[in-house]
């Protein structure tokens, strides 16, 4: 299990510290669960589903990496965007949204 952690983390472009970050662990804490001496916790494997993870995959070996449905971004950044952007309350996610689109009109308006 370890192992595919590790393939994971690496398939998405990480470092052992980005990735705890990520998953929102301390480095330490994800060194040992790469090592093998820790377990995931339920909060690795809700934010790992969130990065779009096959989890049967992850901890039974058996499947894709990622989920056949759904959006894989190839971006960490994407990624993380994601993560934290399904984490917000509705009412949040209108904001962020709306300010996102704001931005791109502001930037399309500079290129001209």
């Amino acid at each position: 299990m370890h192992n595919r952690l590790k393939s994971l983390r690496k398939k998405l472009g990480f470092n052992q510290g980005e990735f705890a970050e990520k998953l929102r662990i301390s480095q330490t804490y994800y060194s040992e669960i790469e090592r093998g001496s820790k377990g995931f916790s339920a909060t690795v494997l809700l934010s790992l589903y969130a990065l779009n993870v096959n989890l049967d995959w992850l901890i039974g070996g058996e499947g894709e990496m990622f989920r056949t449905s759904g959006y894989i971004p190839s971006d960490p950044l994407l990624s993380e965007l994601i993560l934290v952007f399904k984490q917000l309350p509705e009412n949040r996610k209108k904001l962020v949204l709306n300010y996102a689109i704001d931005q791109k009109g502001l930037f399309d308006l500079l290129k001209k």
